[in-house]
């Protein structure tokens, strides 16, 4: 008996699943400034682009100018295919302790998968993504970023 309830009852569901689905296509065709599609090339200055898209890392600077990148490296140890690549050497400061300063920062652009591990990793806020989306290059080389070259090593 559970059979000939269920068949008629599939049909029906079908049929509902059916209109649904009709509704929704005369809806954008009768209203369509409700399309969500935007027209890319033709509308760059006014293209919305939602703040957390992640586009490409960037070094942060501090009040004085300075990046507040402190050679740490555990963005270097977090990022999950190896993007980051960051040289750095050892220093001694007047009090007569060891620090470690910044070398150079070299970041894969195409490499990353835009995790955002290494923005979570950095205890010092030193790193960010920029909403800036047009990242295509015919050459793979230039996606390979230099972020910071200390200039006397």
């Amino acid at each position: 008996m559970n059979k000939f309830i269920a068949y008629p009852y599939s049909i029906l569901e079908a049929f509902f699943f059916l209109w649904k689905g009709m509704y929704r296509t005369l809806h954008s065709f009768i209203h369509p400034k409700l399309h969500l599609t935007q027209e890319y090339p033709n509308n760059r200055e006014t293209l919305y682009i939602p703040e957390r898209f992640k586009a490409e890392l960037t070094l942060l600077k501090d009040d004085q100018g300075k990046i507040k990148c402190t050679a740490c490296g555990l963005c270097q140890l977090s990022c999950p295919n190896g993007s980051i690549d960051l040289t750095s050497t050892t220093i001694q400061t007047e009090e007569g302790k060891n620090k470690r300063v910044l070398v150079s920062y070299n970041y894969f652009l195409g490499n990353c998968s835009f995790c955002g591990l290494c923005v979570d990793a950095c205890n010092f806020d030193a790193l960010a993504f920029t909403n800036d989306f047009e990242k295509s290059e015919y050459v793979k080389a230039k996606l390979d970023k230099t972020l910071y070259k200390k200039e006397n090593v």
